[in-house]
Parts: structure tokens; C-alpha cells; sequence
């Protein structure tokens, strides 16, 4: 809780997968909907980034976990 004073919060977990183009596999998504489930937090929800060999953004999934068990995968747009 102290870091939690301090400012420091929470917001989401990385990993990497060895795919080219990263998926979420079933147990990413479970985990991610159990923390976000058992968080107290004024969050919309936590971010899941998984990074795979392809550079960016092909080799980049990031998806938002809500309080609800519902998800999104959010994909990056060039500019």
C-alpha cells in the first residue's frame, strides 16, 4: 500500500511470446481477468502487452482486461 500512496500504481503486465505475431492464449486472458477481478482500483480496466519477434506493430498485442470480464484487443495505428 505504500507504493500505492506514493503514486505507484498497477496498470498491467508484458511478456513475450516466441510467435512472430503474438495471440493471447487462454491462460493470458484468465489471468489477466483474475487480477483485474481481484484488484481494488478506479481503473477502466489493466492493459495485457505481449511482444513477439516481429518488430512493431506487427510483433505487439496489447488488449484491455475490464472489471467485467470483458476484453479488447486495442491495435496501434501508424501515423
Amino acid at each position: 500500500m505504500l507504493t500505492f500512496r506514493r503514486g505507484l500504481h498497477y496498470v498491467g503486465d508484458w511478456h513475450t511470446h516466441p510467435q512472430a505475431v503474438p495471440e493471447a492464449s487462454g491462460t493470458d486472458i484468465a489471468s489477466m481477468s483474475s487480477m483485474v477481478a481481484a484488484s481494488h482500483h478506479e481503473l477502466s480496466g489493466f492493459l495485457m502487452i505481449i511482444i513477439g519477434t516481429l518488430p512493431l506493430p506487427q510483433g505487439l498485442w496489447i488488449s484491455l482486461h475490464r472489471p467485467d470480464g470483458e476484453w479488447e484487443r486495442l491495435r496501434i495505428v501508424a501515423i
